[in-house]
This record gives structure tokens, sequence and C-alpha cells, in this order.
């Protein structure tokens, strides 16, 4: 029984950081290039498979699992769908329409980013608006002294010639991201180049936020009846478990 209690109380937790990823999701609503994000789980059999197993033992779990030391049970899932576009008129603003991620350089590391709201700097260096370096296929993108397009495929052409191509890639299927504030993120996938058919890139434009707030609050609304539902099991099996002591003691 206080195993059973032991895995409502882990699922609690997962649906409290489900609610914290709906919270970042609402405060990044104007932040270029936001991947919004929710902690998810799948159905799990607590009721068998949390009684079947002594405390402490791992209990499989579709996303996790679930043990005595309340090991969250979550999955950090950022959603790919495109943002809307925003028109700027400035050439050096791009976004991304597909499954791919620009590539910027920070301190030595490579970093991703949907957030395109580049600028170039007095040397002539595609830079982010923070300061990162924009990478290409041959390394940062640099010596742009003038006027320059930029071509759905990434290539940069000045002066009627392609003196660059962006850096385009795609993480592997089911990657995990990590967001480090700022448009930039981090997946320790294994990164290829993205196929030139599966992404197109814009100029003069940015990316918005793909957080919709409509979809949030039906979450919101959703976790926070979950977590009730759980709170009253809990609350219910201690009262059982109670009894049960109570009784054996007479």
């Amino acid at each position: 029984m206080t195993n059973l209690i032991a895995g409502l109380s882990d699922v609690m937790s997962a649906e409290i950081k489900n609610l914290d990823a709906i919270a970042n999701n609402t405060a990044n609503l104007n932040t270029p290039g936001f991947r919004a994000e929710y902690a998810s789980l799948k159905n799990v059999d607590f009721l068998s498979q949390v009684q079947s197993k002594p405390a402490g033992e791992y209990v499989s779990g579709s996303l996790g699992a679930i043990q005595s030391d309340r090991t969250a049970v979550t999955q950090r899932t950022i959603q790919q769908n495109d943002g809307s576009i925003k028109s700027t008129g400035v050439n050096t603003h791009m976004a991304l329409r597909g499954e791919a991620w620009f590539v910027v350089e920070k301190n030595s590391q490579l970093y991703l980013t949907r957030n395109g709201m580049f600028k170039v700097d007095s040397d002539g260096n595609l830079k982010t608006s923070a300061g990162e370096s924009v990478v290409g296929e041959g390394g940062p993108i640099a010596n742009l002294s003038g006027a320059f397009e930029v071509a759905g495929d990434g290539a940069i052409i000045m002066g009627g010639k392609e003196v660059g191509r962006l850096m385009i890639v795609a993480p592997t299927l089911g990657a995990q991201f990590t967001h480090l504030g700022n448009g930039l993120y981090q997946t320790s996938s294994f990164l290829e180049k993205a196929s030139s058919n599966s992404y197109s890139v814009l100029s003069g434009v940015y990316e918005t936020s793909n957080a919709d707030t409509a979809t949030d609050m039906i979450r919101l609304m959703q976790t926070t009846r979950h977590i009730e539902t759980i709170q009253r099991s809990i609350s219910a099996y201690d009262q059982l478990l109670n009894v049960g002591v109570n009784q054996l003691g007479k």
C-alpha cells in the first residue's frame, strides 16, 4: 500500500513539472523562435506495477522510472511545429520552415536556435542579437561587407556570387532538447545536415514562438484536475492504511 502511495506521489510530482513547463511557455510567448515544451507521461498501471515490486526496486514506466527516491517520471518534449512569421524587411533577419535549426557558436561550443534575428557586426560577421556567431558550412559566416541575399536553401548571395551557406541541421528522431535561454537550445542527439527538401529559409522576417495559449490553457486545466485526483487518491489510501493498522493493533 505504501508503495502505491509513493508511486502516485511520483506521478503528482511529474505533473507539477508539467505545470512548470506550461508556465514557461506562457512566459516565452513573445520570444522569437521559442519552442513550446511539455512534460509528458504515458498511462502506467500503477495498481499492478507498484504493488508487485518491493520498495526501492525499479518499476518499469513508459517514460521513466518510479522509485522510492521520487525519481521524476517525466520526459520534456519540445513542439517542432513552425511558429508564425513576422515581417521586418531587414535582410539579416531569417526564419526557418520545417523541422530544422540554425547553428550558432558561443565560447567554442555549438548550439541550436530558431531565433533568426541576426545582424552583421562592424567586422562583417553574422551574429545573433546576443552576439553569438552564426555558423555556416565552412565555419562562422564572415566577410559580409555589402548587401546580400539569402536563398531558400540557405545560400548567401553577394554580388551575384555565393559567399557562404548557412549550416542547417536536423537532430535525429526523438531527440531531447534543453532550453538554455536567449533562444539557444542544446541536444545530446546526433546532428546531421538537414535535407534540402525538408526546410526553407526566409529572409526579411523572423519566427515567433510556437507556443499556443489555447492549447496551454487546456493542458493547464487537465493537469490541475489530474493533480487534484491524485491528491484525493493518496488521501483515501492513506486513510485505508491507517484503518488497517488500527484494526491490526486491536
